[in-house]
Protein backbone atom coordinates (compact mmCIF):
# COMPACT_ATOMS: atom_id res chain seq x y z
CA UNK A 1 0.00 0.00 0.00
CA UNK A 2 2.76 2.32 0.47
CA UNK A 3 3.33 5.02 3.24
CA UNK A 4 3.43 8.83 2.03
CA UNK A 5 5.64 10.91 4.30
CA UNK A 6 5.24 14.37 4.53
CA UNK A 7 7.43 17.22 6.04
CA UNK A 8 7.09 21.26 6.40
CA UNK A 9 9.80 23.63 4.47
CA UNK A 10 12.42 24.25 6.69
CA UNK A 11 12.50 28.10 7.53
CA UNK A 12 16.80 28.26 6.62
CA UNK A 13 17.19 30.66 4.18
CA UNK A 14 19.80 28.55 2.79
CA UNK A 15 18.81 25.05 2.48
CA UNK A 16 19.24 23.44 -1.32
CA UNK A 17 17.54 20.08 -0.48
CA UNK A 18 16.65 17.38 2.15
CA UNK A 19 17.28 13.77 2.46
CA UNK A 20 14.96 10.92 3.49
CA UNK A 21 15.76 8.03 4.89
CA UNK A 22 14.40 4.81 6.16
CA UNK A 23 15.72 2.26 8.59
CA UNK A 24 13.98 -1.00 9.33
CA UNK A 25 14.84 -1.07 12.86
CA UNK A 26 16.62 1.53 15.61
CA UNK A 27 18.21 -1.60 17.26
CA UNK A 28 20.94 -1.43 14.39
CA UNK A 29 19.73 0.67 12.16
CA UNK A 30 21.03 0.77 8.26
CA UNK A 31 19.83 4.11 7.07
CA UNK A 32 18.89 3.84 3.61
CA UNK A 33 18.95 6.87 0.70
CA UNK A 34 15.22 7.04 -0.44
CA UNK A 35 15.41 10.60 -2.03
CA UNK A 36 17.15 13.82 -1.84
CA UNK A 37 14.06 16.62 -2.39
CA UNK A 38 15.25 19.75 -3.80
CA UNK A 39 14.20 22.50 -1.55
CA UNK A 40 12.20 24.16 -4.35
CA UNK A 41 8.30 25.33 -3.40
CA UNK A 42 7.51 24.32 -6.90
CA UNK A 43 9.42 20.94 -7.57
CA UNK A 44 7.18 17.78 -7.98
CA UNK A 45 7.67 16.78 -4.48
CA UNK A 46 6.29 19.90 -2.94
CA UNK A 47 2.04 20.46 -2.06
CA UNK A 48 0.81 24.27 -2.62
CA UNK A 49 -2.24 23.59 -1.64
CA UNK A 50 -1.14 22.17 2.35
CA UNK A 51 2.53 23.69 2.49
CA UNK A 52 4.32 20.56 2.68
CA UNK A 53 6.95 18.45 0.88
CA UNK A 54 5.68 14.46 0.49
CA UNK A 55 6.96 11.43 -0.66
CA UNK A 56 5.31 8.30 -1.40
CA UNK A 57 6.89 5.16 -0.04
CA UNK A 58 5.75 2.68 -2.11
CA UNK A 59 7.49 -0.12 -0.08
CA UNK A 60 7.27 1.13 3.26
CA UNK A 61 4.48 0.85 5.91
CA UNK A 62 4.12 1.63 9.99
CA UNK A 63 6.52 -0.68 10.55
CA UNK A 64 9.67 1.43 9.16
CA UNK A 65 11.66 4.52 10.75
CA UNK A 66 12.67 7.40 8.73
CA UNK A 67 14.77 10.49 9.53
CA UNK A 68 15.47 13.63 7.41
CA UNK A 69 18.47 15.60 6.82
CA UNK A 70 18.90 18.75 5.02
CA UNK A 71 21.75 19.99 2.83
CA UNK A 72 22.58 23.64 2.89
CA UNK A 73 23.79 25.84 -0.12
CA UNK A 74 27.52 24.77 0.91
CA UNK A 75 26.44 21.52 0.24
CA UNK A 76 26.75 21.05 4.40
CA UNK A 77 24.70 18.26 6.32
CA UNK A 78 22.49 18.99 9.27
CA UNK A 79 22.20 16.57 12.21
CA UNK A 80 19.28 14.03 11.13
CA UNK A 81 15.54 14.17 12.42
CA UNK A 82 14.56 12.20 15.47
CA UNK A 83 13.80 8.82 13.85
CA UNK A 84 10.19 8.76 13.61
CA UNK A 85 7.43 5.86 12.65
CA UNK A 86 4.30 7.05 10.38
CA UNK A 87 1.21 6.61 11.73
CA UNK A 88 -0.95 5.27 9.31
CA UNK A 89 -0.80 3.82 5.99
CA UNK A 90 -1.25 6.27 2.26
CA UNK A 91 -4.53 6.55 1.28
CA UNK A 92 -5.31 4.72 -1.69
CA UNK A 93 -3.65 7.00 -4.73
CA UNK A 94 -5.47 8.79 -6.96
CA UNK A 95 -3.85 7.93 -10.63
CA UNK A 96 -1.79 11.25 -10.49
CA UNK A 97 0.60 11.63 -13.85
CA UNK A 98 3.56 14.44 -14.75
CA UNK A 99 2.48 17.08 -16.91
CA UNK A 100 4.93 19.19 -18.90
CA UNK A 101 5.13 21.26 -21.97
CA UNK A 102 4.97 18.30 -24.19
CA UNK A 103 1.75 17.33 -22.61
CA UNK A 104 0.26 15.44 -24.35
CA UNK A 105 2.18 15.82 -27.29
CA UNK A 106 6.17 17.50 -27.83
CA UNK A 107 6.18 20.79 -27.44
CA UNK A 108 2.00 20.84 -27.01
CA UNK A 109 2.52 23.49 -24.03
CA UNK A 110 5.39 25.06 -24.89
CA UNK A 111 4.84 28.92 -24.64
CA UNK A 112 5.61 30.73 -27.81
CA UNK A 113 4.26 34.12 -29.37
CA UNK A 114 2.27 33.79 -32.65
CA UNK A 115 5.15 34.21 -34.70
CA UNK A 116 6.49 30.77 -32.63
CA UNK A 117 9.08 32.71 -30.85
CA UNK A 118 9.36 31.21 -27.26
CA UNK A 119 8.45 33.21 -24.30
CA UNK A 120 11.12 32.85 -21.54
CA UNK A 121 10.26 33.37 -17.55
CA UNK A 122 6.50 33.24 -18.02
CA UNK A 123 4.65 32.00 -15.53
CA UNK A 124 2.79 29.20 -16.13
CA UNK A 125 -0.54 28.23 -13.38
CA UNK A 126 -2.65 25.28 -13.83
CA UNK A 127 -5.95 25.52 -12.37
CA UNK A 128 -9.18 22.37 -12.41
CA UNK A 129 -11.32 23.78 -15.22
CA UNK A 130 -14.20 23.74 -13.24
CA UNK A 131 -12.60 26.22 -11.18
CA UNK A 132 -11.28 28.82 -13.40
CA UNK A 133 -14.81 28.90 -14.99
CA UNK A 134 -16.55 29.45 -11.35
CA UNK A 135 -13.78 32.85 -11.14
CA UNK A 136 -11.89 30.77 -8.43
CA UNK A 137 -8.04 31.69 -10.14
CA UNK A 138 -6.76 33.14 -6.77
CA UNK A 139 -5.11 29.72 -5.77
CA UNK A 140 -3.81 27.73 -8.43
CA UNK A 141 -2.74 24.31 -8.21
CA UNK A 142 0.15 24.35 -9.42
CA UNK A 143 2.42 26.94 -10.66
CA UNK A 144 6.24 26.80 -12.75
CA UNK A 145 8.19 29.33 -14.95
CA UNK A 146 9.01 28.80 -18.58
CA UNK A 147 12.74 28.64 -19.81
CA UNK A 148 14.42 30.39 -22.71
CA UNK A 149 12.87 27.33 -25.04
CA UNK A 150 9.62 28.27 -23.61
CA UNK A 151 9.20 24.92 -21.99
CA UNK A 152 7.96 24.62 -18.73
CA UNK A 153 10.83 24.44 -15.95
CA UNK A 154 9.52 22.28 -13.27
CA UNK A 155 6.68 18.95 -14.09
CA UNK A 156 3.51 19.26 -12.65
CA UNK A 157 1.33 16.21 -10.96
CA UNK A 158 -2.46 16.32 -12.07
CA UNK A 159 -4.40 13.68 -11.40
CA UNK A 160 -5.95 11.83 -14.34
CA UNK A 161 -9.40 12.37 -15.38
CA UNK A 162 -9.79 16.01 -15.21
CA UNK A 163 -9.97 19.02 -17.52
CA UNK A 164 -7.13 21.34 -16.56
CA UNK A 165 -6.44 25.44 -17.56
CA UNK A 166 -3.23 25.99 -18.29
CA UNK A 167 -2.71 29.73 -18.34
CA UNK A 168 0.45 31.57 -19.21
CA UNK A 169 1.87 34.59 -18.43
CA UNK A 170 4.54 37.29 -18.58
CA UNK A 171 3.94 40.75 -17.15
CA UNK A 172 3.29 43.71 -18.95
CA UNK A 173 4.74 41.47 -21.84
CA UNK A 174 2.13 38.45 -23.19
CA UNK A 175 -0.93 37.32 -21.82
CA UNK A 176 -2.79 35.78 -19.73
CA UNK A 177 -3.20 33.01 -22.32
CA UNK A 178 -4.94 30.11 -21.75
CA UNK A 179 -5.41 26.42 -22.88
CA UNK A 180 -7.25 23.74 -21.88
CA UNK A 181 -5.57 20.04 -21.67
CA UNK A 182 -7.70 16.95 -20.17
CA UNK A 183 -5.60 14.23 -18.26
Amino acid sequence: MGIKITWAPSGEADIASYNLERSDNLTTPVWTLLINVPHNLLGPNYDTLLGVFWYLDATGDTTKYYRLTSIDLANQLSVPSTPFQPVSSAPAIPNIVKVDHNTPTPGNLRYQTAGGIPVEAAVVRVYKKSDFDAGHTDTPLAVTMTNVQGNWVNPISLTTGFTYVVQFAKEGLYGPDKTEVTI
